[in-house]
């Protein structure tokens, strides 16, 4: 078969998804769309609505099963997901491209799945003996007696709680006694099945990505990233994704040995859940040492966002980025 010119191959960009982290996804997407087009490729964007409908380019909503059938007669080269969280995350979009031959960039169905589960991604970390803190499992059917029981016995306060299939810090909040840990869970199970409460780690907030060597399965470390809050307990939502809220600084003003130390557990981490392409894992240091909060499978990729900061402290331009995440989806394709 000829291989088609990049300004013969139409991309789908998919974007949006279920609320919480649709308007990050957004941003994503629009910043992908922009970096594809730069690049020369035909761009077909596929928004999924907040209600779940699909809109593709400029036609007027369907069902998604009805999307994913359009999306199959487009003969597109490749598919770009821009979306996070549930459904863009946890390899529920990754099962329906696949079902198309659509190729994808980033982690596969049961990659996505584990990773985008902090209970079944920590029990996998801790079994290849990475540092992850301990935790408390909480649902909607547990009693909520008992755990906070088990909370103060397993762990004492002040405590972490977030939800166990969320990103961008959706529904995590702190709590220093029973009354906040109880409002802390009734917070997060309103966005989630399901919340993680954890002993509250005191540190350095660290993140580190790793990203896909051109043309090769190999996976290369990015340089480490120091995040620091401005005027927030911790790294927030709103300290994420409001200009002024946070300083970022790559490479991280750590000592050489700690770098070297956050880049392997990366690697380690990636490997430990099966992930391909790129991921970003998100690190405290504390005075034992570095814990692993999470393993990011599909992190925000703005020019703004922590992977492309990295990249650029690696010499690779945000465009130069996305074409090599984009080729990879590309090459996946049936």
């Amino acid at each position: 078969m000829k291989k088609l010119s990049r300004e013969q191959q139409k991309v789908a960009v998919l974007l949006g998804g279920p609320p919480g982290e649709h308007p990050i996804s957004l941003k994503t997407g629009a910043a992908a769309i922009k970096a594809l087009t730069r690049l020369g490729y035909a761009i077909l964007p596929v928004l999924i609505e907040e209600s779940g409908e699909w809109v593709l380019g400029e036609s007027s909503p369907v069902s998604p099963a009805q999307g994913l059938h359009h999306l199959s007669q487009e003969q597109c080269a490749g598919a770009f997901i821009a979306l996070h969280g549930p459904f863009g995350e946890d390899g529920t979009i990754q099962a329906l491209l696949e079902s198309i031959g659509l190729g994808y960039q980033g982690s596969g169905v049961r990659s996505s799945a584990m990773a985008m589960n902090k209970t079944i991604s920590k029990v996998l970390l801790n079994a290849q003996n990475l540092p992850v803190a301990p935790e408390v499992t909480v649902s909607p059917e547990s009693n909520r007696e008992d755990v906070t029981t088990i909370v103060e016995q397993k762990l004492g306060y002040p405590v972490f709680v977030k939800p166990a299939h969320m990103g961008s810090s959706v529904g995590a909040a702190r709590a220093e006694n029973r009354e906040e840990l109880n409002r802390a869970i009734d917070t997060g199970l309103a966005v989630d099945t399901s919340v993680l409460v954890e002993p509250l780690l005191v540190g350095q907030e660290l993140t580190c990505g790793v990203l896909a060597r051109e043309g090769s399965h190999v996976m290369d470390p990015l340089p480490s990233i120091l995040i620091e809050p401005v005027g927030h307990a911790f790294f927030d939502f709103e300290s994420k994704y409001t200009p002024g809220h946070n300083r970022e600084l790559c490479p991280a003003p750590i000592p050489e040995e700690l770098e070297q130390r956050l880049r392997q557990l990366a690697l380690d981490a990636h490997d430990a859940l099966g992930c391909r392409d790129m991921s970003r894992t998100d690190f405290i240091v504390t005075e034992d040492g570095p814990v692993i909060l999470e393993v990011n499978t599909l992190p925000g990729l703005t020019e703004a966002s922590l992977i492309p900061k990295s990249a650029a402290a690696a010499q690779l331009s945000f465009d130069d980025l996305v074409d090599r995440l984009m080729q990879r989806a590309i090459s996946r394709s049936a």
